[in-house]
């Protein structure tokens, strides 16, 4: 079987000190910001014949200049917040495109998606035909805007909150935004420029943190030649459509974990990017191990870079991986790497805050199991009680959350 996986991989970890299982758990904060960048992730639609623009050169919220109403869709990519997390705060900040001082007031609803498509121009009502949340926010008397300002919100942490509690929620999913009301304030819009298009800033606290993939270097593969590929387009798990094998190198930095944690559970998640036709069912298997090291150093394009690396004692198989024929958008996960990440962890001189990284082997016939580059980590962490506050200090950034007790 083959199939191509987007940048979303997802590494989970629960820990515990000892067998401190009923311990309560301790959470961290994290905040981040998610810019739209792609001008079909921003449209207007008209409340008149329910026409969808994506090339408008600004967002008009929510009325045009001849008076003519409309609703704004927002949509955000990879929302790297963990299903379940709590959100404490929550907003979109505007660029104003023009100065407006006219009466305006706007209401703030969510797609109830799971992971939401972006806009269609082609598809009318493409933006009100979506389902909504329950939750709403309004923000009344919105306040004058002049050129070139910076505007927020409301906090629309009810609407984020509700989304990210669905089920079928996963980190890495989008979040859309629907926009009605009265009045008009013009906000810059990402066809317009992209560095000033609209932003979304959550504030969020959960027993997981999210480490991205951050470099082109923490992802890559080896061919049986032993060269090593730092810069494909995707990585091909573990042969490609002409036949050549790889080894997989993925390196996550900054595991806030400490040294000895107890590892309950863990694995990767793949989310895909692009099917393949003519695979069969169960043909690819593969093997994981982790690198033996206390910080995992960075891949490099010398000879024999991934496999000559020392691999950890403990390995996991991911036999007869089911076909899979899904939509762009589809999320597997391996089985249980809490082995591997325990005999890392475990490692005298490893730290909280080093680096971890996975090597993946095996075979595909006749494809190729496939992904782009980058990815996530996340982990709970539950601490015994002689463990001081002090030991997971709070932290935040644009991917990581983190909580323990």
């Amino acid at each position: 079987m083959g199939m191509r996986f987007k940048s979303i991989l997802i590494l989970c970890l629960v820990v515990t000190f000892g067998l401190m299982a009923s311990l309560p758990v301790r959470v961290w904060s994290a905040s981040l910001d998610i810019r739209v960048t792609n001008n079909r992730d921003d449209a207007e639609e008209s409340l008149i014949d329910g026409s969808v623009d994506l090339w408008s050169g600004e967002l008009d919220i929510v009325q045009e200049d001849d008076g003519t109403h409309q609703i704004v869709g927002i949509r955000f990519p990879n929302v790297t917040i963990p299903q379940g997390a709590a959100i404490t705060n929550a907003y979109i900040k505007f660029r104003a495109h023009r100065r407006n001082t006219d009466a305006a007031n706007l209401t703030f609803q969510g797609e109830a998606s799971d992971d939401p498509d972006i806009f269609e121009g082609s598809d009318k009502k493409n933006i009100s035909k979506r389902s909504k949340t329950d939750a709403s926010v309004s923000w009344e008397n919105v306040p004058d805007w002049r050129w070139d300002k910076e505007y927020q919100t409301p906090d629309l942490g009810a609407i984020v909150q509700e989304i990210v509690d669905r089920p079928g929620w996963l980190s890495g999913n989008a979040m859309v935004f629907i926009i009605s009301g009265s009045g008009q304030r013009r906000a810059t819009s990402c066809n317009s420029d992209p560095s000033t298009a609209p932003v979304l800033h959550i504030e969020y606290q959960s027993d997981v943190m999210d480490i991205p993939v951050s470099s082109t270097s923490d992802d890559a593969e080896e061919k049986t030649n032993g060269n090593v590929i730092l810069d494909s387009t995707d990585l091909d798990m573990v042969r490609d459509y002409d036949g050549s094998e790889y080894t997989i190198g993925i390196r996550f930095q900054d595991v806030d974990v400490p040294q000895g944690a107890f590892i309950t559970k863990a694995y990767i998640r793949f989310q895909t990017a692009k099917t393949t036709s003519g695979e069969q069912s169960g043909s690819t298997h593969l093997n994981i191990q982790g690198e033996a090291s206390d910080d995992a150093s960075t891949f490099r394009s010398r000879k024999e870079n991934i496999s000559r690396r020392s691999t950890t004692n403990a390995s996991v198989s991911w036999n007869h991986i089911p076909e899979w024929k899904e939509e762009e958008g589809d999320v597997r996960q391996t089985p249980d790497l809490s082995s591997i990440a325990q005999e890392i962890v475990g490692r005298s001189g490893w730290s909280k805050g080093n680096a971890m990284a996975f090597m993946l082997s095996g075979t595909a016939i006749p494809a190729e199991i496939r992904m782009h580059p980058k990815g996530m980590f996340h982990a709970t962490i539950l601490s015994s009680p002689h463990k001081t506050d002090g030991l997971f200090p709070k932290t935040s950034g644009a991917n990581l959350y983190t909580t323990a007790t």
